[in-house]
């Protein structure tokens, strides 16, 4: 019987631990991530560029949200937003979502874990750039 609590109580704590983390958490590098970035910043539409202010940001300063502060942050932005809320609930096992960012705006993506990462064919996945006091986004599909 001992043993039955134990193992029921681990479960739990497991569970309940890896919910936290991934609320937390900030993602891990993605391969080919910042050149994502790097490609939106210049060679993607200008239109797109100029609507989200961020023709100025340069590609040195791109590079992984670190901030567990910022990430939460991220996280809840998300979360309270209708639009943003239904991406980030279609993923599959398969996928996560990747911060990065430059001075002014953070890039918000989802797309494959870095174990399941491989060169796909597909439709534009979303693209969120973000303003760093989180008033403005702007949803693109890259």
């Amino acid at each position: 019987m001992k043993g039955i609590t134990f193992i029921s109580i681990m479960l739990i704590s497991f569970s309940v631990y890896s919910q936290t983390d991934k609320t937390n958490a900030c993602s891990p590098e993605r391969p080919y991530g910042k050149f994502k970035i790097e490609r939106f910043l210049t060679f993607h539409e200008s239109d797109y560029r100029q609507k989200s202010g961020t023709s100025n940001e340069k590609t040195s300063q791109i590079q992984l949200v670190s901030d567990s502060k910022a990430c939460k942050a991220l996280r809840i932005f998300i979360a309270e937003n209708k639009t943003y809320k239904e991406f980030d609930q279609k993923i599959s096992n398969e996928e996560i979502i990747y911060f990065y960012e430059t001075s002014n705006f953070f890039y918000v993506f989802w797309d494959y874990k870095p174990e399941f990462f491989r060169p796909r064919m597909g439709p534009p996945r979303p693209f969120l750039v973000v303003n760093k006091d989180f008033t403005q986004s702007w949803n693109f599909r890259l």
